[in-house]
């Protein structure tokens, strides 16, 4: 019996919105203050991959590390846009 492998997503609320991530890419989408809905797509490096990602502790710490940076930026782009603002992208993890 073959079994199936699940596709892996996440998410987070952000201010008027909402970002969903998966193993290669992430969305954000954001109701501006004019009413519409702006959507920011990325593609993602991938951390975990690679022999050291294997070790069980340090896998955990690159998975947080990744949640709370990304976490950030997409908290603060959604801040900007609903607040009128748009800004870019940047940083070391951009």
């Amino acid at each position: 019996m073959a079994v199936e492998k699940l596709p892996i997503y996440g998410g987070q609320a952000v201010i008027e919105g909402v970002m969903m991530r998966g193993r290669r890419g992430m969305a954000v989408a954001v109701r501006t203050p004019e009413g519409d809905i702006k959507v920011h797509t990325e593609a993602l490096n991938s951390l975990y991959s690679g022999r050291i990602a294997r070790i069980p502790f340090v896998r955990g710490l690159l998975g947080l590390w990744d949640a709370l940076g990304l976490g950030m930026r997409t908290l603060t782009w959604s801040a900007d846009v609903a607040a009128g603002d748009e800004i870019e992208f940047s940083g070391p993890l951009a």
